[in-house]
């Protein structure tokens, strides 16, 4: 969409230059003698005007930005707006002073200046209600028992800095896989892959929401940043497990990752080929063959994990 608004863009660009050559040449008679005419008084007071002008815009905008920064992105068009009318004001009472042209000048600075106050006012109130969605978003999360409990059981079953293999998810979604016939997992390890899924569909909801300006970035990341990077770096194998099936699965996380870290996530890196430091598996893969295994186990009761082949936490 940005490539397409671009090309526009330089065809308008391209097609008014075009134009400007074009009348140019066609009056270039009477450009001649309109330059011949010219004061060198004149231009040097429309320079200076046009100079303090730019100073005095540029002051209000670095003011205004510094206080509310989040109308950084429309103020820049905003300032060259406010520069363009008052060169043009200059001009048109310099060239046409005959003429009365107060009233309908003082209409339209007026409405300018009025839509963009509009403008500043409905911009910050929206960056207020923004940051106060934010902050009872993280307060709700910090104080919701059912949040911490889920993590606190996720962090017993797999330890932090460890790597958390794909099968338990894997298993859960597909339950009647034949690769899963022999398999008897031990409940606290699918219990931990549910905890897990419920933590990346949580910090999923927070991606979407900062990706799409719902939430304020700024204190998102200074709550987040290291816990997000940290669960997409523990739950980079499941994620692209679920990817397999559906590659829009987690795409908001792992573009917050990519967004928040000076590299790429481990998702990213390993899609591309890229080394990355990630951390030791847990369990490790000897101990779920064993488990992939364990219903087909000699002497083993139908239904029941033979405890001499699964180690358990």
């Amino acid at each position: 969409m940005s490539e397409k608004h671009g090309f526009h863009q330089g065809l308008l660009l391209a097609t008014a230059l075009i134009l400007c050559v074009v009348a140019g040449v066609r009056n270039y008679d009477s450009l001649s003698r309109l330059l011949m005419m010219q004061n060198l008084n004149e231009w040097i007071a429309f320079g200076v005007f046009s100079s303090l002008s730019a100073l005095l815009i540029n002051q209000l905008y670095a003011k205004i930005y510094e206080k509310y920064q989040e109308t950084r992105t429309g103020l820049k068009y905003i300032a060259i707006s406010f520069f363009v009318v008052m060169v043009a004001t200059y001009l048109v009472f310099r060239f046409q002073g005959q003429t009365d042209y107060q009233t309908s000048l003082a209409l339209f600075v007026s409405s300018c200046l009025l839509g963009a106050g509009w403008w500043v006012q409905a911009t910050i109130s929206s960056a207020a209600a923004r940051k106060a969605h934010t902050i009872n978003t993280i307060m709700n999360q910090r104080n919701s028992e059912l949040f911490i409990q889920t993590n606190d059981r996720l962090t017993l079953v797999f330890p932090r800095k460890r790597t958390i293999p794909p099968v338990f998810t894997e298993y859960l979604q597909d339950i009647n896989n034949k690769k899963f016939k022999d398999a008897k997992f031990p409940e606290e390890f699918l219990q931990g892959a549910r905890d897990l899924s419920y933590v990346l569909n949580y910090y999923e909801f927070i991606a979407v929401g900062v990706l799409g300006g719902d939430f304020d970035e700024r204190l998102m990341k200074e709550c987040f940043v290291g816990i997000v990077i940290a669960v997409e770096k523990r739950a980079y194998l499941v994620i692209q497990s679920a990817q397999k099936q559906n590659e829009k699965t987690f795409e908001s996380l792992v573009a917050l990752v990519d967004r928040w870290t000076e590299g790429k996530s481990l998702t990213t890196s390993s899609k591309k080929g890229q080394n990355f430091d990630a951390f030791e598996a847990y369990p490790a893969q000897e101990e779920i063959d064993k488990m992939m295994c364990a219903g087909g186990a000699p002497g083993a009761p139908p239904g029941i994990v033979d405890l001499q082949l699964v180690e358990t936490v």
